[in-house]
């Protein structure tokens, strides 16, 4: 007898959302691994239509109360698909995805901030974008079908509300696919009309764009895009609960033994249990772990079974950073591939948080916008690793301020070392030195800088060391009898590696006007060591500079500079007049000293050398094009970006600035500094600086 049932119309929206609960005395993370798109930004509107329908297994009729009449079609940017320019065969399976040295874009559901979810014409569209993988979510018909649809009801694509898992996949396929995709906002049932551009082609009331038909829009089958994209790894998460999802399992390790797809799918679900039945039914396919065994390997460090090789987490869970560069170093360490996607697609789906994500060393996105992500991927600079130093798994220091000394050329010296409190001796962290000026010492620049706070915040080892004499100052000089400070700084770098967990390729200087100066010396002379510099009222590309590579400098100076002036020094005497010293108050050494402090910096034979023309040539070392533009960040700074380089070059102009760290409260209205702007600050600049640019 004909099954009678009835499929009304509406406009709901579900969402999902992070859970925390008490388990005993430990709290318990759940990670959900869905696309939480967040359905408060969108309210739901109901209609009055309806659809009724009678059927069998073998028969199903559904009326739709709408006009028949085809319209053109809407006017909108989406072009014909194409896959010309895109090596659409070079990741075929699953091996040689996870084996790829680049980042992926994987298409979420083809693409759903793009593209209607789950539909061909996501899909085809998706792959003319460049996505590598192809993500889909599978359930069951009521006629046993593998379905393409993410949530278990139609509610949320279509014009009918129902179950999946009651639906035929005739009468699914009957139904409009696109119906309430809005590429303002998804999923959003409260727009006006005309914004639903792609409603009605499936039914063919409006003519789909150019080489696309009234198929493209309905609800698809996974045989369908498996057959369709032969050459594209597939991301498949099964849904449905414990009691309908053991089925659907079951069903898709059956159709992709028939479909000989074994070696080129990715299997995942949110229950570990429904994940088992399926790695039982097929143990060759690759599968991710569900929500459970995500919970403990992430919270207690519980490792996973070795049948799994991909991860695939979101950025946040319950206000908790899941997705960082930490959790993703860990996964690499444990020989697991981590794909991330998007929890929020209203602040995460676009290129500028794709780059982040890039940054932190993902291997791939599943991205709403697969078009972005590929140009995120094409944008972003090539990925570093963290590189262990020989310290970690060492014990952990005290977290905080601490003192410590290296011997180096006899000499016993110190240098101010803070340790954040996320120090972890299993996990390699940066590393900033941070150089003070003529006459200062260590805790004068870390305190006057706030290198320390910013270093607990973002999680990096701040290493502040102190200059020799009474006057303590930097040798700059590399022909001279004084202590050698570049082979202090190597020491002192080999005592840290060796006694913390150090990241070596991401070890960074700066410094204020002479440690400014030693800066620039360790990027001549160090370059194998530091990363990258910045350089604060002060900067010099030595005449025997011969880096071996691009350096990444940044400089800042103020125009009104009175100690290293922005327009060039004229002669060593009244350099030394402008720091208030003068051989009756210094000791017997101190015009050695000074030569071979600021007087080495400046040059004697050079003695017109001014700040823009040092910048310049170390744009020349790192091969930019000729010249730099400059761009207004603030009323009294400008910033010049060179262009073209092999290692980023920039110069920060501080309009009227004087001889100060920008940003700092403790230097601004110091007598015989200047002008210290806090329009820009040196220390979160330098730091920004720094996260971009590791040892390459």
């Amino acid at each position: 007898m004909p099954q009678q049932r009835s499929v009304t119309f509406a406009a709901g929206l579900t969402s999902a959302v992070g859970i925390v609960y008490v388990d005993g005395m430990r709290t318990k993370l759940i990670l959900l691994v869905f696309l939480a798109v967040l359905a408060s930004s969108c309210s739901s509107s109901g209609t009055d239509e309806t659809v009724s329908s009678t059927s069998s297994p073998a028969t199903t009729t559904i009326e739709v109360a709408t006009s028949a009449t085809a319209t053109s079609a809407p006017q909108t940017s989406i072009a014909p698909p194409t896959t010309e320019g895109i090596d659409t065969a070079a990741l075929r399976t699953v091996g040689e995805v996870l084996a790829a040295d680049r980042v992926l874009t994987l298409a979420h559901a083809g693409g759903d901030q793009a593209y209607p979810h789950s539909t061909m014409f996501a899909y085809r569209n998706a792959v003319a974008d460049g996505a590598d993988v192809l993500e889909l979510d599978v359930q069951l018909t009521a006629d046993d079908v593998l379905v393409v649809q993410h949530d278990d009801t139609v509610d949320k694509t279509t014009e009918a509300t129902g179950p999946v898992i009651e639906l035929t996949l005739e009468e699914l396929q009957a139904l409009d696919n696109a119906y309430w995709f809005s590429p303002q906002c998804w999923p959003c049932q409260d727009r006006p009309t005309a914004e639903y551009v792609y409603r009605g082609m499936r039914t063919g009331e409006v003519e789909p764009p150019e080489g696309f038909s009234a198929d493209d829009f309905r609800v698809a089958t996974l045989r369908e895009v498996s057959e369709t994209f032969p050459d594209h790894v597939l991301d498949i998460e099964i849904k449905g609960n414990e009691e309908s999802g053991p089925a659907t399992a079951r069903a898709l390790a059956a159709e992709l033994a028939d479909l000989g797809r074994e070696d080129s799918a990715v299997v995942v679900s949110f229950s570990d249990a429904i994940v088992d039945v399926f790695h039982e039914a097929a143990p060759d396919v690759a599968v991710s772990p569900g929500t459970d065994r995500l919970t403990d390997w992430f919270l207690n460090g519980t490792e996973l079974e070795p049948y799994f090789s991909v991860v695939q987490i979101p950025p946040f869970s319950s206000g908790i950073a899941v997705a960082t560069p930490e959790t993703i170093a860990r996964a690499h360490d444990e020989g697991l591939t981590v794909w991330v996607w998007p929890d929020d697609a209203g602040t995460q789906e676009n290129t500028d948080f794709y780059l982040e994500l890039i940054s932190y060393g993902v291997d791939g996105v599943i991205a709403g916008r697969p078009a972005e992500m590929t140009a995120a991927i094409d944008q972003a600079p090539p990925f570093v690793a963290a590189a262990r130093s020989t310290g970690c798994g060492g014990p952990a220091p005290e977290a905080g301020h601490n003192v410590a000394t290296v011997t180096s050329g006899g000499i016993d010296r110190t240098y101010q070392l803070f340790i954040p409190s996320s120090y972890d001796p299993q996990q390699p962290l940066p590393v900033v030195l941070n150089f003070h000026g003529y006459t200062g010492d260590g805790p004068l620049q870390a305190l006057s800088s706030g290198m320390d706070i910013l270093a607990e915040e973002e999680g990096f080892i701040s290493v502040a060391p102190d200059g020799l004499g009474t006057v303590s100052y930097w040798n700059l000089a590399t022909d001279n009898d004084l202590p050698n400070d570049v082979m202090f700084v190597s020491d002192l770098l080999d005592q840290m590696e060796a006694d913390l967990c150090v990241d070596t390729n991401r070890v960074f200087s700066t410094g204020l006007s002479n440690g400014g100066f030693l800066t620039s010396r360790l990027a001549c002379d160090l370059s194998d060591r530091i990363a990258a510099v910045a350089t604060v009222a002060a900067t010099m590309f030595y005449d025997d500079c011969e880096p071996g590579r691009p350096v990444p400098l940044l400089a800042i100076h103020g125009t009104d500079d009175q100690i290293v002036p922005f327009t060039g020094v004229r002669d060593n005497t009244s350099q030394l007049e402008a720091t208030g010293l003068t051989t009756s108050v210094a000791d017997p050494g101190v015009d050695e000293m000074f030569a071979a402090t600021i007087g080495a910096a400046i040059g004697a034979d050079d003695p017109t050398a001014d700040i823009a023309t040092e910048v310049e040539e170390w744009s020349n070392n790192n091969a930019c094009r000729p010249g730099g533009e400059t761009e207004t960040i603030a009323e009294d700074v400008e910033r010049v970006e060179y262009i073209g380089c092999d290692a980023p070059t920039q110069l920060y102009v501080v309009l009227d600035g004087g001889h100060s760290w920008p940003g700092s409260s403790l230097l601004a209205g110091v007598e015989g500094l200047g002008f210290t702007t806090d329009s820009i600050d040196a220390t979160q600049l330098a730091w920004s600086f720094f996260e971009s640019n590791p040892l390459r």
